[in-house]
């Protein structure tokens, strides 16, 4: 069965942009979306927020309501959907589709919300959802993530994806197996070179 795994927040969902309101929605900042791209970094947080803050930006994302209300990604949905019936057109039943997530630390909502997220805004399911801590050890034929140190340690992966955003600029791209996509275009050019490895290994 070929498996095709897409992280979901940076990918499908934009964590980012939730974030940056839930920022603005209790300091002075403006535009922290903005600000934060231009960082081109991970730890953007510990860049507008002092220690208390943070500890009130932590409980927000633990709450209620966060995860489930976080705003699509209409690239990422766009390109699930087309691998999903690429897939099924060239293998019939015979792929699976993940959507790889870490729950949010002490957060009893995002279990749920994370479900009930990719039920909404997906064609997929409940099952569908893998939930790890260590995403470095998924195994699929393509893993596609917007964080690099997740793909670079994935060695149970074939193809590792990683979804071009302004966090990752920097990310070390000299493993051979990493491929930067930017658009559902990028993913379905490598999805057809490894459905053709797949089909000759399985034939």
């Amino acid at each position: 069965m070929m498996i095709v795994a897409f992280d979901c927040d940076g990918v499908l969902s934009n964590f980012s942009l939730g974030a940056a309101k839930a920022i603005e929605s209790f300091t002075d900042l403006k535009k922290v979306y903005e600000l934060q791209e231009k960082l081109q970094c991970w730890d953007w947080f510990e860049v507008f927020l002092d220690e208390a803050q943070l500890m009130r930006m932590d409980a927000i994302i633990k709450s209620e309501g966060f995860c489930r209300d976080l705003e699509p990604i209409g690239e990422g949905l766009k390109t699930l959907e087309a691998v999903k019936e690429r897939l099924k057109d060239a293998l019939g039943d015979d792929f699976k589709i993940k959507v790889v997530t870490t729950p949010w630390k002490g957060s009893k909502h995002w279990f749920h919300e994370r479900i009930a997220w990719v039920e909404e805004h997906t064609s997929l399911s409940g099952r569908d959802v893998t939930f790890s801590c260590g995403k470095n050890e998924i195994a699929a034929d393509i893993f596609i993530d917007d964080k690099d140190q997740n793909l670079l340690n994935a060695e149970h992966s074939k193809k590792k994806i990683i979804w071009d955003r302004p966090c990752n600029q920097k990310a070390d791209e000299t493993d051979l197996d990493l491929f930067r996509a930017k658009s559902c275009e990028d993913v379905m050019r490598l999805l057809e070179i490894a459905i053709e490895d797949y089909l000759s290994f399985t034939s």
